[in-house]
């Protein structure tokens, strides 16, 4: 476009600027168009979620031979290939993680402590307290009898019901027995058994109304003493349901049911709630298996066929989670990798894809989130007298014998003459007497002490409560270090630093109800078992305190390395994350993609590259952290734990000792305690 020839120069230069601007404006006015009319980022999509736990399931268990659906369920949708449990990697401690995002010294019950390893309660004030007398979250799984014999953590706990007349008491307990009966209230259906490592457990009937006001008004946070999905799902108007077995793993659905009046429902195999859910179970032919794979058919069948359609016909959005406990009992029963177990994996696989399939048929795979996680790993256990074997492939001759801490302990010559003096009356695994100075709970391949405040604990400081702790607490530690099966070392950092120790804080387990020391055991992270027993070759052996034949709680790898699969319309297709991940993110994720706050007291992290929205994780760095002392004979004892973080989410990889000379460098021994634990 030119002017007409007749116009002056001043005017073509005006009329060449007029042009110019004229173009600057249209240009300047395309941009802003596809400024705010371009495509928005994907925006996070709500939808129902259900999260299947494989207890005891390792990231060497899943395989196209094994696994075939799990694997396809991954390929098409987001795999975490770094997930780690957080520590000590026993189940309940796990559970209480899944259910909160929080860690372990931050799950706290009702009753307090002073972080220091000491008990709110003692044996006179146990029986009849009902919940202030439980001891903490983390080892509520083993039950001790009335003789204090503590029971293998694999066994489920049997439950009572309160009386008639105990249902109406504010504190709505009843102390267990060897052989527990029946109370006259006990209506199937409708209670809800918590059993603790004292003599006493906790059954609240659903159905009875003392009971609903307890739980609404005497314990309006519930159980637990931070927000759990469940709580913020109901809050929301959502469904929920779950589905495991034993007491303890109702946990993170107690405390919030009673709010709800309807669109809830709980089963196990011995309580469902509703009551209704009873009648629809066996209406439908659906009851509990006793053998590897049959309590993952079992579930899975109540689920599909009884509960999703419940839930689908509120037509709302709800959270699901099926424990399936199959994995670990067939791995601590029969062996890790045995027969038996490769039934239980085979089968939890199976289930999975009917519960594909129910949810194809039904027109719900686009809508609802299918999470498939596990709490932690096993490894197989050996005799103690096998542990020291050369070569990296010790054996298993014969049943796991158990290293019996707490026997060991009493007759141990500890380093002063009182402690020497209380020995077999000071040491306890139940009962809390006088007498006693140290209560020693088993967990397989971990194992955790608590101080009660007794007066032989304080005539141990000549009155002075604290300082009794400290000078038992030093004893208890060089003790540890001298044993020969010993594993990594944690002190409550209220009483102090130990050389050779590194502290509950450090591993991030600290709290008001953490126990005085938390400790493992020796492990071999590339044994095998006989190929008879295990023909799958899974690898990994410990020592550990307990009569089955595979445990977890420690912290060697493949205790620590977990799964994480994930598919729906909220999570990426096709992504392999290597960011390293956890047990502790699984609930602000899950709160993510179900439209719900962030948990308020949740420490994981949104595991945004899974999503289908996007991101990337933040910075992720490595670190060890270490610890060594001079032992009385002039060994070396050295502790060493690597730590991944992402931003300032901290994950405990794995941890291990060792032993060397004192021109030994640091940088050897850290590789020796690492590889220990199988770094």
């Amino acid at each position: 476009m030119t002017p007409p020839p007749s116009h002056s120069s001043s005017t073509r230069a005006l009329f060449n600027q007029f042009i110019t601007l004229l173009l600057v404006i249209i240009a300047l006015s395309i941009s802003l168009t596809f400024l705010f009319v371009q495509t928005p980022a994907p925006q996070q999509q709500t939808a129902s979620t259900i999260m299947i736990v494989w207890d005891g399931m390792r990231p060497d268990m899943v395989s196209s031979n094994l696994t075939p659906r799990l694997q396809a369920l991954g390929d098409s949708g987001a795999v975490a290939l770094a997930h780690h449990a957080v520590y000590p990697s026993i189940s309940t401690v796990q559970e209480a993680t899944l259910a909160t995002g929080a860690l372990p010294g931050d799950v706290l019950l009702n009753a307090p402590g002073d972080g220091s390893g000491s008990l709110p309660v003692t044996a006179s004030t146990t029986t009849g307290t009902g919940i202030t007398s439980a001891l903490p979250y983390w080892v509520l799984p083993t039950s001790a009898n009335a003789t204090g014999a503590a029971t293998p953590t694999h066994v489920a706990t049997a439950t009572v019901a309160p009386t008639a007349t105990a249902a109406a008491t504010a504190t709505n307990s009843h102390t267990i027995s060897p052989t527990p009966t029946v109370g006259a209230t006990a209506t199937p259906g409708n209670s809800l058994g918590i059993t603790s490592s004292g003599n006493t457990g906790q059954v609240w009937n659903l159905g009875d109304p003392a009971t609903q006001l307890k739980l609404q008004n005497v314990l309006p946070g519930g159980l637990v003493q931070v927000p759990t999905l469940a709580a913020e799902a109901i809050q929301a108007g959502m469904g929920i349901s779950y589905e495991g077995t034993g007491g303890a793993g109702l946990l993170p659905a107690i405390g919030t049911v009673a709010k709800n009046p309807g669109n809830t429902y709980i089963i196990d195999q011995s309580y469902t709630y509703p009551f209704v859910l009873n009648l629809q179970l066996a209406t439908a032919g659906i009851t509990p298996g006793t053998t590897a794979g049959q309590q993952s058919t079992y579930l899975t069948r109540a689920y599909t066929q009884v509960v999703l359609p419940q839930l689908l016909s509120v037509k709302k959005t709800f959270l699901s989670v099926i424990d399936i406990p199959d994995i670990a009992q067939a791995g601590m029963l029969f062996g890790e990798g045995s027969p038996q177990q490769l039934v239980a994996i085979q089968s939890a696989d199976m289930n999975l894809g009917v519960l594909l399939d129910t949810l194809a048929n039904d027109a719900q795979l686009d809508n609802v989130n299918v999470i498939v996680t596990s709490d932690n790993g096993l490894l197989a256990v050996l005799p103690p007298n096998a542990a020291s074997l050369a070569g990296g492939q010790a054996s298993m001759p014969g049943p796991a014998q158990s290293v019996a801490v707490a026997q060991r302990l009493r007759s141990a010559q500890l380093n002063t003459p009182a402690l020497a003096a209380l020995g077999s009356q000071g040491v306890s695994t139940g009962a809390v007497t006088p007498m006693t100075t140290t209560l020693v709970i088993p967990q397989g391949s971990v194992n955790m002490i608590y101080l009660p405040t007794t007066p032989a604990l304080s005539a141990i400081g000549g009155g002075d409560v604290r300082s009794a702790r400290q000078t038992l607490t030093a004893s208890l530690v060089t003790w540890l270090q001298q044993q020969p099966w010993i594993g990594p070392i944690f002190v409550a950092p209220a009483l102090g630093k130990y050389p050779g120790t590194l502290t509950l804080a450090d591993v991030m387990i600290a709290g008001p109800r953490s126990p005085a020391i938390v400790f493992g055991f020796v492990s071999h992270t590339n044994d095998h078992a006989p190929l008879v027993s295990n023909p799958q070759q899974f690898a990994g052996s410990t020592v550990a305190d307990t009569e089955a034949l595979a445990t977890s709680g420690g912290m060697s790898r493949r205790e620590m390395q977990t799964i994480f699969y994930a598919n729906g319309p909220s999570f990426a297709q096709g992504v392999r994350d290597i960011a390293p991940t956890g047990v502790l993110d699984v609930a602000p994720t899950i709160a993510r993609v179900l439209g719900l706050p962030t948990l308020a007291d949740a420490n994981g992290r949104v595991i945004i590259e899974l999503l289908r929205s996007g991101g990337n994780p933040d910075t992720i760095t490595q670190g060890v952290l270490t610890s060594k002392t001079t032992l009385p004979d002039g060994r070396v004892f050295f502790e060493a734990v690597q730590v991944e973080h992402v931003g300032a989410e901290t994950y405990i990889d794995a941890g291990g000792v060792t032993t060397g000379t004192s021109s030994d460098s640091d940088a050897t021994l850290t590789a020796a305690a690492l590889q220990a634990g199988g770094v």
